[in-house]
């Protein structure tokens, strides 16, 4: 199976609870929880079709899809 590599997104371009998280995690010292958040809510592309999309989308998506 083909993988491709998750896209990190820059975090100062983080909003909402993606911002909060990151900076709760920054205020805590928890360095690798900050950068991890970078990729949660980063971009990937499907090896399959090569179409891009969100990682925190799709989390959701999926989560989302377990209740229902």
């Amino acid at each position: 199976m083909e993988t491709k590599a998750l896209r990190p997104t820059d975090p100062t371009g983080l909003t909402g609870i993606g911002r909060r998280l990151h900076d709760v995690a920054l205020a805590h010292d928890q360095q690798e929880v900050a950068r991890v958040l970078t990729y949660i809510f980063g971009d990937a592309t499907c090896p399959d079709c090569e179409e891009d999309f969100s990682v925190s989308a799709q989390i959701s998506a999926n989560w989302a899809a377990t209740l229902g």
